[in-house]
């Protein structure tokens, strides 16, 4: 589709709604989602500038949720601008744990900008051991930079050194030990980093963490 023609599709929406109501506005908020999707950045505004609700939800998740877990940075600043609240929760979830979980760090990076709760945990679940299990360096910096706690664990005992040993990350433990992680912190399985490095395999981060007197 074109963009004009999108654009198009958009203003005969907003004109519908102000026409015929509620059930156009249901159809508004359908295509805000699939707008969202597809990254169509002028509808969105579109439907904003109409004054559709930057907090819309849909099945418990608001638009900047749906948004950032497909990675739409610009649609999230135009949500964001709008007015949209950035630490809403769905289930635990917020927007900057639901980028971080699909490892959008462009995304993440806004929401942390724009006052994102770089401390809210699902479950324990922390957005330092997110980024700390996708690889994103960069993020992880940030939010040590912040001050978050590098030694939160979630309700499995799992600190981000789990997470990053785990996943193989070996530019992320260095990080984290640097930033004072407990380096013979263990699971509730009585699991630590080291002995998880040995049974995963990872050669590299098994030697780093000797390096640093890990215990096994």
């Amino acid at each position: 589709m074109s963009r004009h023609r999108a654009l198009g599709q958009a203003v005969a929406t907003i004109l519908s709604i102000s026409l015929f109501g509620i059930g156009c506005a249901e159809r508004a908020s359908r295509d805000m989602i699939h707008a969202i999707r597809r990254d169509k950045v002028d509808i969105v505004k579109a439907l904003l500038a109409a004054g559709h609700s930057p907090n819309a939800v849909q099945q418990g998740n608001t638009l900047l949720m749906v948004a950032s877990n497909a990675g739409r940075t610009e649609i999230v600043r135009s949500l964001i601008e709008a007015g949209a609240e950035v630490n809403a929760e769905h289930y635990g979830f917020t927007a900057l744990l639901l980028a971080l979980k699909k490892g959008r760090d462009e995304t993440a990076r806004l929401l942390i900008d724009e006052g994102a709760d770089i401390h809210h945990a699902r479950y324990g679940l922390t957005p330092l051991m997110l980024a700390a299990d996708k690889d994103k360096s960069e993020i992880v910096s940030l939010l040590i930079g912040l001050g978050v706690n590098v030694r939160a664990s979630d309700e499995g005992g799992w600190t981000a050194l789990h997470f990053a040993v785990h996943s193989d990350r070996d530019e992320i433990v260095p990080l984290l030990l640097a930033a004072g992680a407990d380096i013979n912190a263990p699971t509730r399985n009585h699991i630590h980093p080291l002995q998880m490095a040995i049974q995963m395999e990872h050669d590299e981060i098994e030697a780093l963490l000797r390096e640093h007197g890990a215990k096994e």
